[in-house]
Parts: C-alpha cells; sequence; structure tokens
C-alpha cells in the first residue's frame, strides 16, 4: 500500500471511533508520514490531553496567517473569553488580523459572551441551533477539534490534523453549517426581545417530541390553545413529565407571572371515561370546549410557535412525528381556527350534564349530500316511537318520497309499532 492509502486509512479509523481515549497524557501519533518532495513537511493526526493541548493550541494560533472558520457549541463562546490559553490565541489571531468566521448556537445563556467576540475581536458569528462537537480550520491547512467543551473550563482533550483529505473534508462541513445559519444579530434581537427564530422543521422521534413539548410550553409566556381528540388528555395523564409542565404552566399563570392559561378544544363522548377524564383536568384549571366536528389535523399554538400533527392518540401513545413551526403566518392561521372553534364550542361543564343527563345535543345543520339526506330521513322514520310529522312542500316532493321508499317504511313502522301515528300535509 503507498504511503497516501496508508494516511486515509489511518486518519478515517480514527475518525470514526465514537470518543478518543484519554489513557495518557502524551501526545499519540495515529499516523505520520514526513517528506513530500522536499522531504520537510510532517503529515500527521494526534491526540492530546491535558497540559500537552496548549502548545498545539498555541502553535495552531500562530501559524494561523489568513483564515480560521470554527463550528463550536453552546459552551464555547464563554471558553474564548474565560478560558486564559483560549483568549491568548484569539489575541494572536487579531494582531495577525485573521479572518475569523464562527458557527454557534446563540442563546440566552451565551449571549453576552457572544457580543463580547463581536466588540473585542470583530468576529463574525452566525447562530445555528443543535451545535454538537467543536472544530476549527486554519488556511485550510490545519484542522483542530476538541469532542466536548465545558462552560467556561480549558480543553482537555484535542485532535489535530493537516492530512489534506481531513482538512477539506471538515472545511465542506463547515461551509455547509455557514450556509444555514442565521446572522448573529437577527438570533441576538429575537433573544432579547423573547421571538423565537423564524423556522420550520419536523421532529420525527417521540422522546425529541416530549423534550419539545415541555419547551412549548415554558416558551408561552401568554397562554396557549390546543385542539385535539381526546387521546391527548389520555397521553397527559399517563405521562407525569408532561402533566407536571402543564401544572407548571397553570400555577405560574395562577401567580400572576404569565398572562393566560390553557384553552382546549376537543371532541368530549358520551363514555364515562372520557367525562372523568375531562374532569380532572378541568379541575386542575384547563379551560375546556366541546366540538362536534374537529379538524383532522390537531395543533397547539401559541403567540411564539405553533405544532400540528395528524396523529390521533387514541390509547394515549406519545407523538411520533409533530411539525413546528414559529413562521408568523401559521401562527397567524392556527390562532384564528382556534377562535372559530372555540367561538361555536359547547362548555366542558354543560356537556357533562348532558351526557349525564341523557339529555339529547342540540344542534342544526345543513345536509348538502344528497345520499346522506335520504339516509337521515329513513333513519329518522326508522327511530320514531310515538309520532311523524311531515311537511312536503310540492306534489315532486311527495313523488320523491314515494321513490326514496319513505311511504312504504312508514307503512312497515304503523304495523309494527301499532301507537305510531303519522301525519302528512
Amino acid at each position: 500500500m503507498d504511503d497516501d492509502g496508508e494516511i486515509l486509512r489511518a486518519t478515517s479509523d480514527l475518525l470514526s471511533q465514537d470518543s478518543f481515549s484519554s489513557e495518557t497524557s502524551n501526545i499519540r501519533k495515529t499516523q505520520e508520514r514526513t517528506g513530500d518532495q522536499e522531504g520537510k513537511q510532517t503529515i500527521a493526526t494526534r491526540i492530546a490531553c491535558g497540559n500537552e493541548t496548549i502548545p498545539i493550541t498555541e502553535k495552531f494560533a500562530m501559524n494561523c496567517k489568513r483564515d480560521l472558520n470554527l463550528c463550536i457549541d453552546n459552551n464555547g463562546p464563554s471558553v474564548i473569553i474565560n478560558v486564559p490559553e483560549i483568549t491568548k490565541m484569539y489575541e494572536i489571531f487579531k494582531s495577525n488580523s485573521v479572518k475569523i468566521r464562527i458557527a454557534t448556537e446563540i442563546t440566552s445563556n451565551n449571549l453576552g459572551y457572544c457580543k463580547q467576540i463581536v466588540e473585542k475581536y470583530g468576529i463574525e458569528i452566525k447562530h445555528f441551533s443543535g451545535i454538537k462537537g467543536n472544530f476549527a480550520i486554519s488556511d485550510d491547512k490545519e484542522y483542530l477539534a476538541s469532542a466536548m467543551l465545558h462552560e467556561s473550563k480549558p480543553l482537555t482533550e484535542i485532535i489535530h490534523s493537516n492530512v489534506k483529505e481531513i482538512v477539506q473534508q471538515n472545511q465542506l462541513v463547515f461551509e455547509t453549517i455557514w450556509k444555514n445559519a442565521l446572522p448573529a444579530e437577527q438570533t441576538m434581537r429575537q433573544i432579547e426581545e423573547g421571538v423565537l427564530p423564524i423556522q420550520t422543521y419536523l421532529i420525527n422521534n417521540n422522546a425529541e417530541a416530549l423534550a419539545y413539548a415541555q419547551d412549548f410550553i415554558r416558551n408561552a409566556d401568554t397562554g396557549f390553545s390546543n385542539s385535539t381528540s381526546i387521546g391527548y388528555f389520555k397521553l397527559l395523564n399517563h405521562n407525569k413529565t408532561l402533566f407536571q409542565a402543564y401544572l407548571n404552566h397553570l400555577s405560574l399563570y395562577k401567580d400572576g407571572k404569565v398572562k393566560r392559561g390553557v384553552r382546549w378544544v376537543t371532541y368530549i363522548g358520551n363514555t364515562q371515561e372520557d367525562i372523568e377524564l375531562i374532569k380532572k383536568f378541568l379541575d386542575i384549571g384547563i379551560e375546556i370546549k366541546h366540538v362536534r366536528n374537529l379538524p383532522p389535523m390537531y395543533f397547539s399554538v401559541s403567540r411564539k410557535q405553533c405544532v400540528t400533527t395528524i396523529e390521533d392518540l387514541k390509547n394515549g401513545e406519545m407523538h411520533e412525528r409533530i411539525i413546528h413551526s414559529t413562521e408568523p403566518l401559521y401562527i397567524l392561521l392556527y390562532q384564528t381556527i382556534f377562535k372559530e372553534l372555540w367561538d361555536i364550542g359547547t362548555d366542558a361543564q354543560e356537556r357533562i350534564r348532558q351526557v349525564e343527563t341523557g339529555t339529547t345535543l342540540q344542534a342544526t345543520k345543513v345536509i348538502e349530500n344528497p345520499v346522506k339526506t335520504k339516509q337521515y330521513f329513513l333513519d329518522l322514520v326508522r327511530d320514531a316511537k310515538e309520532e311523524i310529522l311531515i311537511l312536503f312542500p310540492s306534489l315532486n316532493a311527495v313523488k320523491r318520497e314515494v321513490k326514496m321508499g319513505i311511504i312504504d317504511l312508514l307503512k312497515k313502522r304503523t304495523l309494527k309499532i301499532l301507537e305510531l301515528e303519522f301525519y302528512l300535509l
């Protein structure tokens, strides 16, 4: 095998490991090759631990003359500002007029550090949600990475490489992240104003969906509204973590720390199980209304965000797929839909009274489908027990009812139930 092949195999094996061993504090070379045509350059990928990281990072900084591109997690900004050996690196970069780009996750916790980095070093920063792992590319020639950063703590283990293929691969990763990242100014302003970044994405993991649901509730400073099937109440009843998140929000509402509680529209069935479930959530302070015909897409919406799904959680299981959005037009759409449902809904207490007393739910609706109209008419006649009154608007209407079989059905019903009376006008 030639030298290049050995380097590629060695670095590939190294990068495929889930974590870097820290068995020794010495610098360990995974592969080394001396000599290009001049026989001077050393090409190597190596790992360093503890104090051995300091000379490598200092040399990395001294070698950087033109460009530095970094991806760092949300702890990275605090390391740049508060760790002396890292701060020293950035002083060197500044003195050498190095152009620096940093992609990181800007949060309320590291906002101050990000501002200091921009003001102190003139660095361009962009926001990218959920960055994990940390690496830097210097002048398209060197790669430096750390598997994990701890807030304001020195680096404990690093990997350094000047292998061309490794540098190019991670430079491509950086450019992809940078292209999709958001401007720092926009993200900082949104954090300061309490506004979430505008984005829409799919969550297709139930563990992530649970974490998202808790985060959604925490961000709902003016309350939120739900339109779901009864299965979502079953989910809350079974999931203590999510149920506690609702209790926390309602407690904040009672204490005046958030402006509104929780409103919910759902279909409340005639079963005792449904009634007992709804009573439980009314008791903790959720406002609930009964709606006969819910939209097929279930959703939650707050001032800041909305989340939707088509999953009907009949048995109270957690979501598998949900769609999140902070797009203002989507938020307005679901707020409008919810308001219409809330306005036509029946108060949950009234619905419970109707079910418990056997009172027929009063409703008026227009049936435009002729097949459904015929079936509804036949069912009405078939279910009659005492009296039937029919008003025909014209002779043609009588003919239509004869064709439909209404008259024959009336005759059969009167023969079966002798006390049944019917009047045709």
